[in-house]
């Protein structure tokens, strides 16, 4: 299986008006401990066996051990000691045991990649998560079957681990008994089916699900969990990983331990969480009430130091009642996730207890945990028996003698994995309850196991099957598997180096003694035993659970990379979420007004929704102790908050220079109306109030003024023309009087036009009649010798004709007077008239092209009406 995605989120520095959206730096005491956390991851992944071509680990050409790390060293080589294997020597037979190894160095690789982004630790990764697939029963690469018959006495048993991960290789040398080569025997079997392998493969796969959302690692998950029901006792417990067979298995009723027990409870609960399957839901309870049960309280014990405790269990074949702590973290989760998953007070507080006063549960278990700390004497809680000791100060004693009521030999010690499984358990509790001394135990615990880091800078050479490979720490390792704070313990270590810095030549081995990997590499153990203890007091007390021999598990750096990654998660989630809460406030502010907006922020609501979303899944997984995820969905949202206002503001930039674009175009516009012109100052006010939003970084603010401003000139631009196309309709109606009163002329000059004609034919006439007089005259003329009489007669008429003629031609010449003025009025009006059609058709097309043209139009009809209004 392949990684197909994971969070690409960049971490840039970046700052925004007034939000500053930018990553934040990372908390310096977080810093330090993400590079302790990739530093033991590097340091365990190191050990795994990869494929030739990886480039790193141990390069192996058998696929059945690719992703396996070795269990433990001895003297420098892969499993010296085992039974039936001297110490040293090389041995026939490597064992490589998957299950802790792989799990947890998978885990802190995923870790290791989400603080640094690096590829490398993804490739990895990957080494291991197929090794998870193959190794997962019914498996073609796996030399066992996942269902068989077992018979005990009488009676046949089925047992099925599908599901189950094939923890082993064995890997066994060819005839040339060399390992490397290409006749080697590898195997990849079952040999210690419990969940005590199988979890930290399942843990390591359910932080990559989250991570990635890969759902192709579901049906993997499942089948395990299924494996986990099938195999849980009825009472719910689970058995522990003892080389016994499956025959003692039945015969000894399954033997539980309290380590696999809370850890499978958490693993249920996880799957629960993603599948919503009630079935695992169901089963964690039972194994949580079991350890309710279980817990040590005044009822079933009298010794105060085991108040709150629970029991290991058994320990091979043997019960054991005495309470350990190297199970502490999961049995804190256990019940934590059972209450968050729940809402049972009872996990938290016990059976009618309270935050005030717990009578079990979490919180009685804490505070017995606490109790077994090693704290400095200005602390109130905790164990003050070694706190002169500053390398003691924070770490947890290993184990309690519940039979003899004292702590004595490695009891005493303090583990490892003891400190580095609490921290995270602890930080969360403290969350949940908001009692602060939970937070200062983990604080204390995760500072403690910086101290115990080997500062040794030499190359270490050990045995990697057919590989040497050197790395920079102890023959301890790059951790002790624990610290002994009591002096009086170590004292044949002082003896020792005292003798020693005697007589060197006392403490040397010959040759003859030498194992087989000192004459290879020339090294005298009995030498480097020496120069750590010469080393001081400290590095005599972080070798003494290995002493004389020198050996140290590769496993014991996922357990330590767990512990720096919690607190470095914890501590870099909690500034984010707090810092954060501002920034998701206002996005939400932000949501809240986006409607008003529309599509015009369609975008940035998208982008800002997203954000608000991922803030909510990180504060989420805060409170449920998912801080890697806290802090990626948290950066996640930041990115998204930053590219969402982002485009917001784009979009409200580019409305203010929309809208200014708009108003510049108006500069100098002479307005006709005056609220059109007070619409226009509002208007450009609205403009400076969004760009001074803008600079502010209110972007939604801005966004408004903008719109307003936008509403404010459409207005101004609306008033302004309907006042002017009022103007002009009451110009227009003005225009039609006018035709009217010029068609009424029009009639009337008709009707002069008839007179004149009428005055024409009357002055034909009357022409004609005084050429009839003349001719009478003629005649009258030539008969007035004839009669005077007859003359008499025709001078009268002759006077009176002409009075009459006179008087007619006066009559003519007033007449043609008056039609001369008459025509001239007419000529006059028609062409003031043509210039007005001419005028009108003008204004309108100007009308119709632009609003401009309102103004020529009204400037043409005012003088012209003026000159009309004159005229008539």
């Amino acid at each position: 299986m392949k990684i197909v995605s994971i969070f690409l989120i960049s971490i840039l520095s970046m700052s925004f008006l007034p939000f500053s959206l930018a990553q934040p730096a990372v908390n310096p005491q977080a810093s330090d401990y993400y590079l302790r956390g990739v530093e033991a991851a590097e340091w365990i992944s190191s050990f795994a066996v990869t494929p030739p071509e990886a480039g790193w680990g141990i390069p192996y050409h058998n696929i059945s051990a690719w992703g396996l790390d070795p269990f433990w060293y001895d003297n420098a080589t892969i499993m010296g000691g085992n039974p039936g294997i001297p110490a040293g020597e090389k041995q026939n037979t490597a064992f490589l045991i998957g299950g802790h190894d792989s799990g947890g160095a998978a885990q802190a690789l995923l870790r290791s990649y989400l603080f640094t982004k690096d590829p490398a630790y993804l490739a990895r990764f990957n080494i291991y998560l197929d090794y998870f697939g193959r190794a997962q029963l019914p498996s073609p690469y796996v030399a066992v079957r996942a269902v068989s018959n077992v018979t005990v006495g009488n009676s046949t048993f089925l047992i099925d681990n599908s599901g189950y991960f094939a923890e082993q290789s064995n890997v066994l040398a060819g005839k040339d008994g060399i390992y490397g080569t290409q006749d080697d025997n590898v195997v990849l079997v079952s040999s210690f089916p419990s969940p005590e392998h199988g979890n930290p493969i399942a843990k390591a796969t359910i932080l990559y699900y989250d991570i990635t959302g890969d759902k192709s690692v579901l049906p993997l998950l499942t089948k395990y969990t299924e494996w986990l029901l099938r195999i849980q006792i009825k009472s719910g417990n689970y058995s522990g990983a003892f080389p016994v067979t499956p025959q003692s298995y039945i015969q000894r009723r399954w033997l539980p331990r309290m380590y696999e027990t809370s850890e499978s409870a958490v693993v249920l609960l996880d799957m629960y969480r993603i599948t919503k399957n009630a079935t695992y839901l169901l089963a964690a309870e039972n194994a949580a009430k079991l350890m309710l049960r279980l817990q040590y309280n005044p009822r079933n014990t009298n010794d105060t130091k085991m108040d709150g405790s629970l029991p290991f269990m058994w320990a091979g074949t043997r019960f054991n009642p005495d309470p350990l702590t190297n199970h502490a973290g999961y049995s804190l989760s256990a019940w934590i996730f059972t209450y968050q998953n729940t809402g049972n007070s009872t996990y938290l507080y016990g059976q009618g207890g309270t935050k005030e006063k717990p009578t079990g549960g979490v919180a009685r278990y804490a505070e017995w945990l606490l109790s077994w700390q090693v704290t400095p004497q200005s602390i109130s809680w905790g164990d003050h028996s070694y706190s002169n000791d500053t390398n003691a100060v924070g770490g947890f004693y290993y184990a309690y003698n519940a039979t003899g009521h004292n702590r004595e030999g490695f009891a005493k010690a303090q583990a490892i994995w003891s400190a580095a499984g609490a921290i995270g358990p602890l930080l969360q509790l403290g969350e949940i309850t908001g009692i602060s001394k939970y937070r200062e135990s983990a604080e204390l615990a995760a500072e403690w196991l910086a101290k115990m880091k080997y500062d040794d800078v030499e190359q270490k050479q050990v045995q990697g099957l057919t590989i040497f490979k050197a790395y920079r720490g102890s023959w301890w390792g790059l951790y002790p598997q624990a610290y002994m704070p009591d002096a009086k313990e170590i004292q044949i270590l002082k003896d020792y180096v005292q003798k020693g810095s005697a007589n060197i030549t006392a403490i040397s081995k010959p040759d003859t003694s030498k194992t087989w990997f000192e004459r290879t590499f020339n090294i005298d153990f009995n030498i480097e035993l020496f120069k750590m203890a010469s080393k001081g007091v400290k590095y005599m007390k972080m070798m003494w659970s290995w002493w004389p021999d020198l050996g140290f598990e590769p496993r014991y750096g996922g357990d330590v990379a767990r512990g720096y990654f919690d607190m470095a998660n914890y501590l870099q989630a909690s500034d984010l979420i707090r810092a954060s809460a501002e920034e998701r406030n206002s996005i939400k502010s932000m949501l809240a007004q986006a409607p008003r907006f529309g599509s015009q922020i369609k975008e940035a609501t998208g982008l800002l929704a997203d954000a608000d979303s991922y803030y909510g899944k990180g504060a989420e997984h805060f409170q449920q102790g998912r801080w890697e995820l806290s802090v990626q969905n948290t950066l996640l949202a930041k990115e998204l908050a930053k590219t969402g206002i982002d485009a917001l503001n784009d979009a409200t930039r580019n409305s203010i220079d929309r809208v200014s674009t708009e108003a510049s175009l108006l500069t100098g516009y002479a307005w006709f109306s005056p609220q059109a012109r007070t619409y226009y100052s509002n208007a450009l006010t609205s403009i400076q109030n969004a760009e001074r939003a803008l600079d502010q970084g209110n972007a939604l603010d801005a966004l408004e003024s903008a719109s307003a401003g936008s509403k404010l000139l459409s207005s101004a631009l609306q008033v302004d023309a309907q006042e002017r196309f009022n103007l002009l309709a009451r110009t227009r109606g003005e225009l039609n009087e006018t035709r009217l009163q010029l068609a009424s002329t029009r009639n009337q000059l008709a009707d002069v036009g008839s007179q004149l004609n009428s005055a024409r034919n009357q002055i034909q006439e009357t022409s004609a009649a005084l050429q009839n007089t003349r001719e009478a005259l003629a005649s009258t003329n030539k008969n007035l010798e004839t009669t005077k009489v007859a003359l008499d007669t025709a001078q009268k008429d002759a006077n009176n004709t002409k009075a009459s003629l006179e008087q007619t031609i006066s009559t003519l010449k007033l007449e043609q007077e008056r039609t001369a003025l008459l025509i001239q009025e007419l000529n006059a009006t028609k062409s003031a008239l043509q210039q007005s059609n001419r005028d009108i058709n003008a204004v309108l097309q100007l009308l119709q092209q632009t609003q401009i043209g309102v103004i020529v139009t009204f400037l043409l009809i005012i003088p012209l009406t003026l000159t009309m209004r004159r005229r008539r």
